[in-house]
């Protein structure tokens, strides 16, 4: 058993609102690098620093590595830093295979459960019965991820590759993913928002977005894909028009066409879309008999 931080995000103390400060979900993992599902602790870096003084007083004689230092300037490459360390810090905490230390982990870590019922050790975690907390935390995750997204200024692609370190521990159920596509009702704040976006200011970025739905349908990150093109078969004749896949075709990335065929591929297969729905106007012609071979060699 090991632990991983699956997800952060800032917090304002509640004395001080112009002070902000990170919460860190932790949640325990299987030896398969698999979640734990709805087992998460939220902790702030300044409680951990507290239960690592705290440790060495109830334990003066324990050989352990330093606790992780502290940054008084948090930019994103000191908090992936945090993250690594603070990882490593609770597996090392582990891996002495001392049962009080362990226990002593445990009793500070249900202070932070987010978890309406936590009975579980952590030799026993598998057992946890299914509750809303998983739910919660996945959109919260989604939430953070489209806002990101609105915030970056056009640049999507780091923001696309700390999201798809998550999607390799969680699997989001039909709503969530409907929610991530399409973001919340009457707002375009949704993933597919972002593709045919001010394309030609942004052109590599949102080849980024594209290329990101084409794996999510094509089986790229975990099992569930089947429910990622369910999902996007929901689209409507207007929303595809708002992906510009025009636009794309005629960019010279690699992979593009592929990418785009996938999707449309996957749009299609819901009986109500054709080929030439996808399309402004009479465009659609000059890429059917691409598509038809694309489909050939498939």
């Amino acid at each position: 058993m090991k632990f991983k931080i699956i997800n952060y995000y800032k917090n304002k103390e509640e004395k001080f609102p112009y002070k902000e400060y990170y919460i860190y979900d932790i949640s325990p993992i299987n030896n398969n690098g698999t979640i734990v599902k709805h087992i998460i602790y939220s902790i702030r870096y300044s409680n951990l620093e507290k239960f690592h003084e705290n440790l060495l007083k109830k334990f003066p004689n324990l050989h352990f590595s330093i606790f992780p230092e502290k940054f008084y300037f948090l930019n994103q490459k000191n908090i992936n830093k945090r993250i690594i360390d603070l990882e490593n810090y609770l597996n090392n905490l582990l891996s002495l295979n001392e049962i009080n230390v362990e226990n002593f982990l445990k009793e500070f870590l249900e202070k932070y459960s987010k978890n309406e019922d936590f009975n579980n050790t952590p030799s026993n975690v598998n057992n946890i019965s299914n509750s809303n907390t998983s739910t919660s935390l996945n959109k919260e995750i989604i939430n953070n991820f489209l806002n990101d997204l609105k915030n970056s200024k056009g640049d999507y692609n780091k923001t696309i590759q700390d999201f798809e370190n998550k999607l390799k521990i969680i699997n989001f159920n039909k709503e969530e993913i409907y929610k991530l596509f399409f973001g919340d009702i009457g707002k375009k704040n949704g993933l597919l928002d972002f593709m045919g976006k001010n394309l030609k200011e942004n052109q590599y970025s949102n080849f980024s977005i594209l290329q990101f739905i084409s794996n999510l349908i094509d089986c790229e990150y975990n099992e569930n894909y089947e429910i990622y093109k369910n999902v996007l078969q929901l689209i409507s004749i207007n929303k595809i028009i708002e992906l510009n896949f025009d636009y794309f075709l005629q960019l010279d990335y690699l992979n593009i066409t592929d990418k785009i065929f996938i999707i449309i591929r996957n749009i299609c297969d819901n009986n109500k879309i054709e080929f030439k729905d996808c399309f402004k106007g009479n465009n659609y012609k000059k890429y059917y008999e691409m598509y038809q071979k694309w489909l050939d060699e498939e």
